[in-house]
């Protein structure tokens, strides 16, 4: 505690603005050593209330006597503030010694900040055989608020290529942009257009480079390769990937995996069923993230179809619920 300690003389004149405090007998001069309890908020008034030791400077051994004197006087002298908004009862209870002559303290408040947050949404994507397909919603959000429900996850890459990103819309959109002027540089280099193949390996390079400070994206990277069929890349936060069939990522990837096991990949059927073509794997989507969307709350508001064949990119949209 700043500020000057209150001294004590054997002729009962305390050079100090407490002036209730008693003098001490026998006492030449002592030194108190007090303890600085916040009591209100609002302004901030620092209170002694808990006298911690006495030294005397005449050693004569009442070091406890002169203790019992300070924080019983101590004790007297504090009045609950008028302005406080707490029941000045409960104030003083907290601010008295217990049972056990101890007082109480509130513990220290903590605050945490995080670089990162999770803004929600499911993204998709299937490949079929000279085809690739592409289904994310549009809803931003965290927690439990909606930040906006018009917010694209997908960026088109390249005629042939599109990236879907589920975490954080700040790192993805951030991503979006170093891979656009990636793209840019590796068109302006080679005059033309890199392949999906070397589009996904330069975005695992990319997101390993960042691995001590990761961009908190769930990526989805789809496209047709230089052979015309479909390709489906999915990524880890830094740089880990592998080709599939199918994929989704995002808060609602759970529920989609499901399904496109059972429907794409025919998985536990015993009945032999025709697999899906093009219209079929897109309304498959369609019904996907509508299902999604009952059950995920981060999911939501509008849908957005990329049908990516030989002829570019095809884009669709369709509405979701909107609460």
């Amino acid at each position: 505690m700043g500020g000057r300690v209150p001294s004590f003389h054997t002729d009962n004149t305390p050079r100090s603005k407490f002036s209730n405090l008693p003098v001490l007998p026998n006492t030449l001069k002592c030194r108190a050593i007090f303890q600085s309890v916040l009591i209100t908020s609002e302004q901030r008034t620092l209170r002694m209330l808990d006298v911690v030791s006495v030294v005397l400077a005449d050693g004569s051994g009442e070091d406890r006597e002169s203790f019992d004197v300070l924080a019983e006087a101590s004790a007297r002298s504090w009045h609950p503030p008028t302005d406080s908004d707490e029941d000045p009862e409960e104030v003083r209870r907290r601010h008295e010694p217990d049972e056990d002559g101890k007082f109480w303290m509130q513990a220290p408040t903590e605050h945490r900040w995080s670089p990162y947050a999770d803004n929600g949404g499911t993204c998709m994507g299937v490949a079929g055989e000279d085809f690739v397909v592409v289904a994310a919603d549009t809803r931003l959000s965290q927690g439990y608020s909606i930040h906006t429900r018009d917010c694209s996850k997908v960026t088109q890459l390249t005629d042939k290529c599109v990236i879907a990103s589920c975490g954080m819309k700040a790192d993805a959109i951030t991503l979006h942009k170093h891979l656009k002027a990636r793209m840019v540089m590796y068109e302006h280099q080679h005059r033309k257009q890199p392949s999906v193949t070397a589009i996904a390996q330069m975005l695992a390079t990319t997101l390993y480079y960042k691995r001590f400070f990761p961009y908190y994206t769930f990526n989805v990277l789809c496209g047709i390769d230089d052979e015309g069929k479909g390709a489906v890349y999915h990524y880890d936060a830094i740089g880990s990937f592998e080709r599939v069939p199918y994929t989704t990522s995002g808060s609602g990837s759970s529920l989609v995996m499901s399904v496109l096991d059972a429907q794409i990949a025919k998985g536990n059927q015993t009945i032999d069923t025709p697999a899906l073509d093009k219209r079929g794997i897109v309304e498959l989507c369609k019904d996907v993230l509508s299902s999604v969307g009952e059950r995920d709350i981060h999911t939501g508001d509008y849908g957005e179809i990329f049908l990516i064949d030989a002829a570019g990119v095809s884009p669709t949209r369709f509405d979701l619920k909107l609460d």
